[in-house]
């Protein structure tokens, strides 16, 4: 039994010092990232490595469009919404990056959700958007009880499983 419990123990203590290792790593930039998350701000990577940063007035310059959407969702019944964002292309291009030298484009929320998007989904006309206000209202943040600042919708999804609320930074792969 002493050989038993000795191995346990090494194996408990490699799995805490693995998960010590990759907190720290993880851990590098979190303090800019939540500035970012709570001034609005939203990094964008190209496939190039190339980064820029978009902030809130930068994106509803590049003009509002304003769409319905159904929510679904397992926990409450389905509902009708209204959206006003832009489309992911046009946030891409704005920060000199095109979805069109990707195969995919990522996006990551503050929660760490990552959605995984397929270029030719992001170029497709009147499919992906980056979203600041539903009905009428900004998104506001997660710690105010928001889905912000900013949400993905994939209008085109036919089950809402690939929003993604929360949204904190786009890289293009």
């Amino acid at each position: 039994m002493g050989k038993q419990h000795t191995k346990i123990a090494v194996a408990v203590a490699c799995l805490l010092v693995v998960t010590g290792v990759t907190a720290y790593i993880n851990s590098a930039g979190l303090a800019d990232k939540l500035a970012d998350y709570l001034d609005a701000t939203v990094q964008l990577q190209g496939a190039d490595g190339t980064k820029t940063a978009l902030t809130m007035d930068t994106i509803r310059e590049l003009g509002e469009t304003v769409f319905t959407a159904e929510v679904r969702s397992s926990s409450s019944p389905n509902r009708e919404h209204e959206f006003a964002g832009v489309p992911l292309k046009a946030v891409l291009e704005k920060a000199g990056v095109s979805a069109a030298e990707a195969e995919q484009v990522l996006v990551r929320s503050v929660d760490g959700y990552v959605v995984a998007l397929g270029a030719e989904e992001v170029l497709a006309e009147d499919n992906v958007y980056l979203v600041y206000a539903q009905d009428g209202e900004p998104l506001g943040t997660r710690e105010d009880g928001g889905s912000g600042p900013y949400m993905t919708i994939v209008r085109q999804d036919s089950f809402s499983q690939r929003w993604s609320k929360y949204v904190l930074d786009i890289e293009l792969q």
